[in-house]
């Protein structure tokens, strides 16, 4: 389709988009990717349709990450609740990636499959794959029960002082 204003650079690992990006239909590039002396890749494969996009490498953006949340877009609302026993079970792992060396941070999705599988999904090759952002909700939660528990605390040890 078309592009303008946007920069886009596509390398064997990275895509970098400077600019806004908005694909109507489905886009698929396996092997070198050329828009208008824009952006050149070797190696790189996108597949962008119209519910997903799909980088086989890293991915850069240069600017902001929305995410349609508003509460019009969706049914049967409820509060995630305690999350901080749950969020207690998953370890953060260092790791070096087998196909370039590289040393990363991490989760390992299969961790967080046993605590929260709604953020785990799985490609056609049994791949799995983790919703990072589908985390932040659950963050916020257990960071709203551990300041419960440290307001409850510190009411107590002012009662504690008050009785000496």
């Amino acid at each position: 389709r078309t592009a303008s204003n946007a920069v886009i650079t596509l390398s064997e690992d990275d895509a970098t988009f400077a600019d806004n990006v908005t694909v109507q239909g489905d886009v698929t590039v396996n092997g070198t990717f050329h828009a208008d002396g824009l952006g050149t890749a070797s190696n790189a494969v996108i597949t962008l349709s119209e519910d997903d996009a799909t980088f086989a490498d890293n991915l850069t953006v240069n600017g902001d990450v929305t995410v349609a949340s508003d509460a019009r877009l969706k049914a049967n609302i409820a509060s995630l609740g305690a999350t901080l026993a749950k969020l207690l079970l998953i370890d953060g792992k260092t790791y070096t990636l087998k196909k370039d060396g590289k040393q990363k941070i991490g989760l390992l999705a299969q961790d967080i499959q046993k605590v929260f599988p709604e953020l785990v999904s799985e490609n056609d090759n049994e791949m799995l794959a983790v919703n990072y952002q589908g985390l932040v909700p659950v963050l916020i939660n257990a960071l709203k029960e551990q300041n419960d528990k440290i307001s409850s605390l510190e009411r107590l040890v002012e009662k504690l002082i008050a009785r000496e």
